[in-house]
């Protein structure tokens, strides 16, 4: 009887990585006992990592910073690393507006001083009662604006109007020369609420959540490259979080995630930022540093707009403060906003 020899066939085995073939001119057939020879990997392209053996991961095709760092933070957070689930990836990337901002294009601009957004008689209420009557607002390129009032006055649906979130009763709102409901308007826009409201049991990372900040201009299924992750990395530390750009997001502090949501609605370099209350459970000694990056922006041509209710924040570095009195803006001194804090509710 004769007994065949099936070291050379195929067992029905799965390896990781591309199949095994044989080398050209070679029939696996008359040498059962060789193996097959796969091709070379082709070499990648500059900042693409595919080729080191890592393994690809969610918004992302390659590694996250330098390899060692991710390493170090995976040996750190244990099973927080960062998700395998393609199911979350498209979550984080799928945040809305409303949630965490939507950075814009990095490219182009109104430059200083254009006209970035104008509101002329704006109409705006929940149900029968209105919250804002006759606004009339015009924010210029480089111009860094304090928008302040009591609480409820309508300061946030301000910011999401401006943003989108929100359509007028009447008037009408113009944002870098279009609608801010048009997606290619949003994507020009950097929006950072306040407070965080993302489902804590997402074991993300600071750096993956700042990535999102770059999707609407990129895409939902494009690779992040080197010089996308060069960007984050940036934004990350703009906001002082770079030792903790690997680390899983909700393990943080509060004030830890609020700067990570400003790094996101810088990453993308918007030519508006919109911030509602940016320095809130961030500590005193940390908000100078963030006013100068914001007051940096607007002195390259972004259009800075910021909710807040202290003066100390940002009243060495804005140029104008902006009130809500009885749904209507009026604008103030740096005088005339102490006495207002010192009147209010």
């Amino acid at each position: 009887m004769r007994v065949h020899d099936v070291r050379g066939d195929a067992r029905g085995v799965r390896l990781p990585g591309r199949p095994l073939r044989p080398a050209p001119a070679r029939d696996r057939g008359d040498h059962p006992g060789e193996r097959a020879v796969g091709r070379p990997h082709p070499a990648g392209r500059p900042g693409d990592r595919r080729g080191t053996g890592c393994t690809c991961r969610v918004l992302r095709g390659d590694r996250r910073g330098p390899a060692d760092r991710r390493e170090r933070g995976r040996r750190r957070r244990g099973s927080c690393a960062a998700p395998r689930d393609a199911r979350i990836g498209s979550l984080v990337r799928g945040l809305s507006l409303g949630d965490a901002g939507q950075p814009g294009d990095p490219d182009g601009g109104v430059g200083v001083h254009g006209v970035t957004a104008e509101l002329e008689d704006v109409l705006f209420g929940y149900g029968a009662e209105p919250i804002l009557v006759d606004v009339d607002l015009t924010l210029r390129g480089g111009e860094f604006s304090v928008l302040a009032g009591a609480n409820g006055s309508g300061k946030s649906t301000l910011l999401k109007l401006m943003v989108g979130l929100l359509r007028p009763d009447a008037g009408t709102i113009s944002v870098l020369g279009g609608s801010p409901t048009d997606h290619r308007i949003r994507r020009r826009i950097g929006y950072a609420p306040q407070g965080l409201r993302l489902a804590t049991s997402l074991p993300v990372s600071v750096a993956e959540v700042v990535a999102a900040g770059l999707a609407p201009a990129k895409g939902l299924f494009k690779r992040m490259g080197g010089a996308d992750w060069s960007r984050v990395d940036g934004a990350i530390d703009a906001v002082g979080l770079g030792h903790l750009s690997a680390e899983c997001l909700f393990e943080l502090s509060g004030g830890q995630q609020q700067r990570a949501i400003l790094a996101r609605a810088l990453v993308a370099q918007p030519e508006l930022l919109l911030l509602d209350e940016p320095t809130t459970g961030i500590d005193q000694r940390l908000r100078p540093a963030l006013a100068d990056e914001f007051r940096r922006r607007a002195d390259s041509g972004v259009t800075v707009v910021a909710v807040s209710h202290d003066p100390d924040d940002f009243h060495t570095v804005c140029d104008r403060i902006l009130v809500v009195v009885d749904g209507r803006l009026k604008q103030i001194s740096h005088e005339e906003f102490h006495t207002h804090l010192e009147m209010a509710p």
